[in-house]
């Protein structure tokens, strides 16, 4: 767990309290009025005025409804099943998965309101093939920068995307190297 915390940290900045800084392209500073009001699925957001949603690099959360929905897994094996199944086992227990995906966005919920965020832009990717924004989201946590997703992957909300595409972010090696710890909700018995 301390090499855990350790990656999460150095993923994270070196951990100036102004980490967002005015003027860098790479970098925009969001209010909680900005975020919205449950507005996450996970691993998507949208900011409130702006037309484009947000897509964290990196990880995967665990979507029970609309496109890639893992109740569809049963029916076809899709990389994005297999991805799962690869990670969780298969078949994949469906009732826990859900259970995760609710609780995680109630987290998420929570950690949003009380810190200020730093979105930032990873110089090989930009966007999706459907025009969301590929991010990196940092929380300010008692001035200190924290990773989010390194979080959702700790506390067990998200897994982590395979090698290509979205899974060759800067980041993604350490997510992987966290996620090896299979901690938090997704793993729990």
């Amino acid at each position: 767990m301390r090499k855990v915390i350790a990656l999460m940290i150095a993923l994270a900045g070196c951990g100036d309290p102004d980490f967002c800084e005015e003027g860098q392209e790479s970098y925009a500073v969001l209010d909680q009025d900005e975020l919205g009001n449950k507005s996450w699925d996970g691993d998507s957001f949208w900011i409130t005025g702006y037309d484009q949603k947000i897509r964290l690099l990196g990880i995967d959360s665990p979507n029970i409804s609309g496109s890639k929905n893992l109740y569809d897994c049963t029916n076809s094996s899709t990389e994005h099943c297999q991805n799962w199944e690869g990670q969780l086992g298969s078949p994949l227990d469906m009732k826990r998965i859900a259970s995760c995906y609710q609780k995680g966005l109630d987290h998420i919920e929570q950690k949003l309101r009380e810190t200020s965020v730093c979105v930032i832009k990873d110089d090989s990717h930009s966007s999706t093939q459907y025009g969301s924004l590929l991010r990196y989201l940092e929380l300010n946590e008692n001035g200190m920068p924290m990773d989010f997703a390194a979080w959702q992957i700790v506390n067990g909300y998200s897994l982590t995307l395979p090698s290509g595409g979205q899974g060759s972010c800067d980041r993604c090696d350490e997510y992987r190297e966290i996620a090896e710890s299979k901690t938090g909700c997704l793993w729990e018995e």
